[in-house]
């Protein structure tokens, strides 16, 4: 993300901006433009410093939103045509922009989600209905 000062003084003299991009109370980067990459979804206190040549100062503060993007999931299955009483291998491939999955849940058909990995067998022991 790239951050920009528009602060101006009255007296038309030039500005020094610090920021403290982390929330520590640290203004420990400097330039009327800079540059951070957030890498974890959450909302961050951003902090810009303008101080004078005569040495008055102001703080302007907001804060950055990192949004959770979705993650992505597609279930592929092995035999493509199996037989009733023929266990078959259902395969996830899935994926998240920040890299952070948490679980893997599979729904047997009975409505509830159960914790596993990224494969699941089940044997139907009926032929389902035709559509």
């Amino acid at each position: 993300m790239t951050l920009t000062s528009t602060s101006t003084d009255p007296e038309g003299q030039a500005l020094k901006a610090e920021w403290d991009l982390d929330g520590s109370g640290n203004f420990a980067t400097s330039g009327d433009t800079v540059q951070k990459q957030f890498t974890v979804p959450a909302n961050y206190p951003v902090k810009l410093r303008v101080t004078d040549p005569s040495g008055a100062t102001d703080v302007a503060s907001g804060t950055v939103a990192i949004p959770n993007r979705p993650p992505t999931a597609s279930v592929d299955h092995q035999p493509k045509s199996p037989d009733t009483g023929v266990p078959v291998k259902f395969t996830a491939t899935y994926s998240d922009p920040e890299n952070r999955i948490k679980s893997i849940a599979w729904d047997d058909g009975s409505g509830t989600f159960v914790p596993g990995g990224p494969t699941f067998t089940k044997t139907f022991k009926k032929p389902a209905p035709t559509r």
